[in-house]
């Protein structure tokens, strides 16, 4: 969501709604950062329960931790799909692995994400 500089919106989080402030260089932050965390205690407490996950032995701050697990809950979804149908593709199976996959409309969106790119999943 890159801001329209000719009427001034503002840039809301994706994933959790939340405002990003300075909005200086469009198109830069997307996602609630570490800074912001850090800077806002409030928000920290509220974000904290949801995205608290971490790897075991992990040497992130809880301001990082946050902040990492909020962009993962954006990207995930589609890597997660991306990687299925990889590994479907690539495995023989009795039957041809085209003609098994059956996407939803919005698996299909989040595929065009890669539309173009080395990425691309093709089937």
């Amino acid at each position: 969501m890159k801001p329209d500089e000719s009427t001034g919106e503002r840039v809301f989080c994706p994933v959790t709604g939340v405002p990003i402030p300075d909005q200086s260089k469009p198109g830069v932050r997307r996602f609630v950062s570490a800074v912001m965390l850090r800077t806002d205690d409030d928000l920290l407490m509220s974000l904290s329960p949801q995205f608290r996950q971490y790897g075991k032995g992990s040497k992130e701050d809880p301001f990082s931790r946050v902040a990492h697990n909020i962009r993962n809950r954006h990207s995930n979804p589609r890597n997660n799909l991306a990687r299925r149908l990889r590994r479907l593709l690539k495995t023989p199976g009795l039957f041809p692995s085209a003609e098994v996959i059956r996407l939803t409309d919005e698996q299909r969106a989040e595929l065009d994400h890669w539309k173009g790119t080395p990425y691309e999943v093709r089937f």
